[in-house]
């Protein structure tokens, strides 16, 4: 029998990562990105909600802000990682799950581009006049490409995490468990969405759910290799479930309900 962790792993402080990695991962998207590039070259927030944003008065740049902070987090959260005390077991995997969601946010966004008129690539490509026959095709194998070096390097990333200590029969619970609290706390706040609460839901739904299940691959491998013997459960925190708590009701507060005149 492979070695495995004493004690079990606490299903609330991996879903409190979860709901996290969510809201920081939209907030850095609508919010900060999109929102912040709007204010930036002078223009006016008309609306944000989990999934949606529009900005009267701003630029091309506004568009691609998006997509660009979903990048930036998914390379600082990477870089973090990396430097992340062995013993920091949640801070770790924290930063493993927020790289996975927006790398595959954004792949999943170029992908769909080509059939959703509204996401950012579709309207940065409209803005600039390029012709749907060399773009489409070109987000749909762009989109596929990003996928398939995000799973490579996040693979990567779960060995190392293996070989500082997580058990390798853990792996698939420990990116599953906050995983699947990622898509159904942003599914719940896409309910909130002013005058289309199912569509709302559906969309968040499609932007972790769907797009970041791909992901689930990343732990294959390194989950079949042989268990440390003095690997640590991930144990209950007070902290970091409080954390979630306060982030998750701002995030439902503010963003999820709408923000601008058109919200």
């Amino acid at each position: 029998m492979k070695p495995s962790a004493t004690g079990r792993d606490d299903v609330a402080t991996l879903a409190a990562l979860g709901v996290i990695v969510a809201c920081v991962s939209a907030a850095g998207h609508e919010a900060f990105g999109h929102g912040g590039a709007c204010l930036l070259a002078g223009g006016e927030v008309t609306l944000l909600t989990a999934t949606r944003f529009a900005c009267d008065g701003g630029a091309l740049w506004v568009d691609a802000a998006g997509p660009a902070m979903n990048l930036l987090l998914a390379v600082v959260s990477l870089w973090l990682l990396r430097r992340a005390s062995a013993k920091a077991v949640a801070w770790r995997w924290l930063l493993f799950l927020m790289a996975a969601v927006n790398i595959a946010w954004f792949a999943g966004e170029v992908i769909s581009s080509p059939f959703v008129p509204g996401y950012d690539e579709a309207a940065i490509a409209s803005q600039l006049g390029w012709s749907p026959t060399v773009w489409q095709p070109t987000m749909l194998i762009g989109g596929v490409l990003v996928y398939a070096v995000g799973i490579r390097m996040m693979a990567a990333a779960a060995w190392r995490q293996r070989d500082r200590g997580d058990p390798a029969d853990r792996l698939r619970s420990r990116f599953a468990i906050p995983f699947a609290a990622a898509a159904l706390s942003f599914t719940l706040a896409g309910t909130l969405r002013p005058g289309s609460p199912i569509a709302g839901a559906v969309e968040c739904f499609l932007t972790i759910g769907v797009a970041a299940l791909p992901m689930w691959l990343v732990t294959g491998p390194a989950s079949r290799a042989t268990a440390a013997a003095d690997a640590k459960p991930v144990q209950r925190s007070i902290g970091w479930i409080a954390l979630a708590a306060i982030v998750y009701a701002m995030f439902l507060l503010f963003q999820a309900r709408g923000i601008g005149r058109l919200a």
